[in-house]
């Protein structure tokens, strides 16, 4: 994982927005399932997220969500190390 410098397949772990709910309650049966879902699923590494980084961290990673559908190849192909 350390060669892998997008976090893509963790985007929710920068969702601000369902964060939220915890400080102002969802209105909605829609949102109460959206925000206990995404505790559920993300809250903690959300946490985890939030006391691991800086707020410059945190927005430079939330930055690199937009491209991180791409993996360079030097990246795909070399060895793995145990």
């Amino acid at each position: 994982m350390a060669r892998y410098t997008g976090w893509g397949a963790f985007q929710q772990v920068f969702d601000e927005g369902k964060a939220a709910y915890r400080q102002r309650p969802p209105t909605t049966p829609e949102q109460k399932q959206e925000a206990e879902n995404w505790e559920k699923n993300w809250g903690t590494l959300f946490d985890e997220v939030r006391n691991a980084l800086t707020v410059e961290e945190r927005a430079a990673a939330s930055k690199s969500l937009l491209n991180t559908h791409y993996t360079s190849r030097d990246v795909v192909k070399t060895p793995r190390l145990h």
